[in-house]
């Protein structure tokens, strides 16, 4: 845009002079967020010299200062100043961008310029000084997003630790760590959860928060991830990390206690075991009698006449998990002869009289 010097003199009038574009525009037309450019602006007077009557004025740049704008970068603004003396100045300013983008750069002042007359010309006013007003939009900046780097994904607290084991039934938690070269809110996933919106200074370590995962109930190794987002498209994968989970076995609660059961009756027994790994990992009860396997269940029941009276029998439960390990127990079961019908008969007779007895006491 041109600009036109303004005095008031009778000898020198807004057309004599005005300040044209020498160039104005960013030194790389594409740069990476995070990265600094260069903004050059170039200005020329218009009219160095020019000639009148028998003589020519010369016209000069003084030192002056521009004031450049750069909205959207680090600094919205920066000064630049040069020397005066020739009838073109060049200023540069650096600016950084820490978000992706277009932009421009823009200027809107007055620069100082200075007018030497010999006395041939015009009505001979000599030397003297004015402002040249100036304006102007560069051309344009792209700034590219870059992608976060994942720095670390670890076994918290502290850092650094990339494998664990924990036993069947125990939870692990774990945290992810990235930088950014600009200022975006980063977004964390870690074991397929959300692990906060983080932000922070561009260029910083921004830390997730920690993520426990539910109690492993099923032992194996595996691989715990992690993902970070910028919110521009950028994204990037932490390097797995290796949680291992070990068996527990299953603990015995309770068993039928040591017993004595008469001869030809049936005999219920049971057990009862608990396991970490609960439903995913299902119990089998083993049951034998003197060493010999007998049935599979947690409650079970003798036939009539199974055993002979006056002996003695050791019951055993083995109760196994899905992923190898066991416990057991046992109890000892007593047999006795089963009562004559002559004791029941005999039996019945006595509680007969003690009845009779009984109710002649209350009518006496």
């Amino acid at each position: 845009m041109l600009a036109s010097l303004s005095v008031a003199r009778a000898d020198y009038d807004a057309a004599d002079q005005s300040i044209s574009n020498g160039g104005f525009g960013p030194s790389a037309g594409t740069i990476n967020q995070g990265q600094s450019v260069n903004w050059n602006l170039g200005i020329n007077l218009a009219n160095p010299s020019e000639s009148g009557g028998a003589g020519t004025t010369t016209h000069t740049f003084n030192a002056n200062t521009a004031t450049i704008n750069t909205p959207g970068a680090a600094a919205a603004s920066g000064n630049s100043s040069v020397g005066g003396g020739g009838s073109s100045q060049s200023f540069a300013i650096t600016s950084t961008y820490y978000a992706p983008g277009s932009y421009t750069a823009n200027v809107s002042q007055s620069f100082s310029a200075h007018a030497t007359e010999n006395s041939s010309y015009g009505l001979g006013q000599g030397n003297f000084d004015a402002n040249i007003g100036f304006s102007a939009t560069s051309s344009a900046l792209t700034v590219l997003n870059v992608a976060p780097t994942a720095t670390d994904l670890s076994f918290g607290p502290g850092g650094g630790v990339h494998t664990k084991t924990i036993n069947q039934g125990q939870t692990a938690s774990a945290f992810m760590t990235a930088t950014d070269p600009g200022n975006d809110t980063l977004t964390f996933t870690v074991n397929g959860s959300g692990a906060g919106a983080i932000g922070g200074a561009p260029g910083s370590t921004r830390t997730s928060n920690t993520v426990t995962t539910a109690a492993q109930l099923v032992p194996g190794v595996f691989n715990i991830n992690g993902s970070v987002t910028d919110g521009n498209g950028g994204s990037a994968n932490a390097a797995a990390i290796q949680l291992t989970v070990l068996n527990v076995a299953p603990t015995l609660v309770s068993i039928t206690p040591n017993s004595t059961t008469p001869a030809g009756q049936p005999f219920n027994f049971s057990a009862s075991a608990t396991d970490p790994g609960g439903p995913s990992d299902p119990l089998t009860y083993n049951w034998s009698i003197d060493g010999n396997p007998y049935a599979v269940g947690a409650s079970q029941s003798t036939p009539a006449n199974y055993f002979l009276p006056n002996t003695t029998h050791t019951i055993s439960v083995v109760v196994n998990d899905s992923f190898g390990g066991s416990t057991s127990g046992q109890f000892i079961l007593t047999v006795v002869p089963e009562p004559s019908s002559f004791v029941l008969a005999a039996m019945g007779i006595g509680m007969a009289g003690f009845g009779w007895y009984r109710r002649r006491r209350r009518s006496a």
